[in-house]
């Protein structure tokens, strides 16, 4: 649905307003996706890590945002939801967007219903 682009088109909008960006895969349920940030993240010249030591990387390299690209899904999972909740606060995230494929039509309304009441979200962008 471009959510992994989308971790990479943030961090570009971030670098462009002077911060020093990094993108981290977390997205470990689908490991082509750590690959394809890594392979967008280098063609952009982004700073790049995985796993949850990208906080650590982010402070060695001096970056000021790190944009998480997470595990996606397009239903309601609770584990994911846990999962998501659990991340947020030990990695003390001060923003939360949503992104979800424009194409599903309702169902990206009640997964950003579900987002919204059981992780809380900031915003939501549409691909």
């Amino acid at each position: 649905s471009g959510k992994t682009t989308t971790a990479v088109k943030l961090a570009l909008l971030a670098r462009r307003d002077g911060h020093r960006p990094l993108v981290a895969a977390l997205d470990f349920r689908r490991p082509a996706a750590v690959e394809q940030l890594k392979t967008l993240a280098d063609r952009e010249s982004v700073a790049f890590a995985k796993g949850e030591g990208a906080i650590d990387e982010a402070q060695r390299l001096n970056c000021d945002v790190v944009v998480l690209d997470t595990a996606g899904r397009m239903h309601v999972d609770a584990e994911l939801m846990e999962e998501l909740r659990q991340l947020k606060s030990r990695l003390r995230v001060t923003e939360t967007l949503l992104v979800a494929d424009s194409m599903t039509g309702q169902e990206a309304v009640k997964v950003g219903e579900a987002f919204g009441r059981d992780v809380g979200v900031d915003g939501v962008i549409l691909t």
